[in-house]
C-alpha cells in the first residue's frame, strides 16, 4: 500500500479486473456482469486522480482496452499521450499479449509513437491470427519491420504462429532452408525431438540421416523408414507425394495431428503408427 488512500482504492479495483480478465471465458453472463461493475467501480476510483505514468501503466497491466478507453474518456489523451511520447515508453505488454490489438491503429491515430513496439506488436498479431494488424504494422507503423522468422525463434514460430499465416511461415521456412540459414539449422536441430519440425524437414526434402546416425534414439522402423526415404531422391519425391502441401503442415497443431501417417500424442518424437 502508498500514502495515497484514493491511489490504493483505484489500484485495488485494477488488481479485480486483471483477476477476472486472467479467469478463462465463462459460459454465463456473471462474468460479463462483474466486468461491468469493475469498470464503473475503476472510472470512479480514478475520478479524483491526476494523470500519471502510475495511473496509466496500472491500467494497462489489467489487459483491458475498455479500461484504457475509459480512463482516455475521464482524462483526455492528450495527458496520456504526452506521457507515452516525452517520457521513457510505458508498459503496453499485458494489452498486447490480450490478443486483441484493435485499438493500435486508434492509439496511432491519437498521437502514440509506437513504432518502437512495433515488434511485439507484431509477434502477438502473428500468433493471434490478426492480418489487419500485421498489414498495419508493415503499411503504416512501421514498413521496415520483417517477417515471422524475424520476431521469434524457429521452434516458437512453428508452435505458436496461428494458422491463418501459415502460408507465409511455410514460404520463410523453405527460403530459410534453400538459403542454409542459421535459422534453417536450428530447425534441422529440433527435428530430432519435435514431431511437426520432423515432418517439415521430410517434405522440404533434407537428408535426415545424420540428425539419427547416432544409434541412441529409439524411433522404431516406421519412422527410421522416413528417414531412409530422405536420402534418395527417388525417397524425397515418393514422401512429397505423402503431405498436401507445407502450409498444410505448418498449419496443424504438433499435439494430437498426423504427420506422414504418423502420430504422436504430445507432438514429441515419440511416434506410434497409425
Amino acid at each position: 500500500m502508498s500514502n495515497d488512500p484514493e491511489y490504493d482504492l483505484f489500484s485495488l479495483q485494477c488488481t479485480s479486473l486483471t483477476r477476472l480478465n486472467e479467469v478463462p471465458e465463462a459460459s454465463d453472463l456473471d462474468q460479463d456482469a462483474t466486468r461491468l461493475v469493475l469498470l464503473d467501480a475503476l472510472v470512479l476510483t480514478a475520478r479524483p486522480l491526476t494523470p500519471s505514468r502510475r495511473l496509466f501503466e496500472r491500467v494497462t497491466e489489467t489487459g483491458d482496452w475498455e479500461a484504457l478507453r475509459r480512463l482516455f474518456a475521464l482524462h483526455g489523451v492528450a495527458p496520456y499521450r504526452d506521457l507515452w511520447n516525452e517520457g521513457k515508453p510505458l508498459d503496453l505488454n499485458a494489452l498486447l499479449a490480450a490478443s486483441n490489438l484493435g485499438e493500435i491503429p486508434t492509439l496511432h491515430a491519437d498521437g502514440f509513437d509506437l513504432t518502437h513496439i512495433s515488434g511485439n506488436i507484431l509477434r502477438n498479431a502473428y500468433r493471434g491470427g490478426l492480418p489487419e494488424i500485421v498489414d498495419f504494422v508493415h503499411e503504416t507503423l512501421d514498413p521496415t519491420r520483417q517477417g515471422i522468422l524475424a520476431l521469434d525463434p524457429p521452434a516458437a514460430a512453428l508452435a505458436k504462429t496461428h494458422p491463418v499465416f501459415a502460408p507465409q511461415l511455410a514460404r520463410e521456412i523453405q527460403n530459410a532452408v534453400a538459403a542454409n540459414t542459421r535459422q534453417a539449422s536450428v530447425f534441422m536441430s529440433i527435428a530430432t525431438t519435435d514431431m511437426k519440425t520432423f515432418a517439415v524437414m521430410l517434405l522440404l526434402g533434407q537428408d535426415l540421416r545424420p540428425l539419427f546416425c547416432d544409434g541412441n534414439r529409439f524411433i522404431g522402423p516406421s519412422v527410421e523408414k522416413l528417414i531412409e526415404m530422405t536420402g534418395s531422391a527417388h525417397g524425397r519425391l515418393k514422401l512429397g507425394q505423402m503431405e498436401p502441401s507445407l502450409a498444410d503442415i505448418v498449419a496443424r497443431p504438433a499435439t494430437g495431428s498426423i504427420f506422414f501417417g504418423l502420430h504422436a500424442a504430445n507432438g514429441t518424437m515419440v511416434w506410434h503408427h497409425m
